[in-house]
């Protein structure tokens, strides 16, 4: 047999995939075989069996962020400096999966409280280098802050650094 009409649809086939074309945007489509019309009510729609249907899923939303506090601190060495962030889109559980970014501070699995509207965590005092390089200050200046869960990445809130 050639390998051509082996992938080719059968015309019932393509009957039936025209049909649920047809019921899903109420146009009318011509296949070689026939002219199907329908309009779309629940009798006209054809589905496909329930292992070719994907479930129906709800993309999740882009976290945001409102507010951080405090807006700025002085970041003083072995000091515990926390920092809470309110807004919504942040992953649930005790060990969400969400990372939050302090300008070049990253922090993983940052857990969010039961409602996913609130983060916190303490900020380090130093900056981990790669290598062999001793962790660095902080620097004071303007930093931006993001959290970044699977369904992306959030706006920007900045947080100063404190001279």
């Amino acid at each position: 047999m050639n390998s051509f009409y082996a992938r080719t649809p059968s015309r019932a086939v393509l009957a039936v995939f025209a049909a649920t074309v047809t019921a899903a945007c109420g146009r009318t489509v011509q296949s070689s075989t026939t002219k199907h019309r329908a309009d779309v009510d629940s009798t006209s729609v054809v589905r496909p069996p329930d292992s070719a249907r994907s479930p129906a899923r709800t993309p999740a939303a882009l976290p945001v962020l409102q507010r951080i506090t405090p807006e700025s601190a002085r970041v003083v060495a072995n000091a515990v400096l926390e920092i809470r962030l309110d807004g919504s889109g942040f992953e649930l559980g005790p060990q969400g999966a969400n990372d939050v970014e302090v300008g070049p501070v990253r922090l993983r699995q940052v857990p969010a409280n039961s409602a996913g509207r609130q983060l916190q965590f303490v900020l380090p005092d130093r900056v981990p280098e790669s290598g062999e390089a001793p962790p660095r200050r902080l620097f004071p200046g303007d930093y931006p802050v993001t959290v970044t869960t699977r369904a992306g990445k959030s706006n920007a809130l900045s947080f100063r650094v404190l001279p």
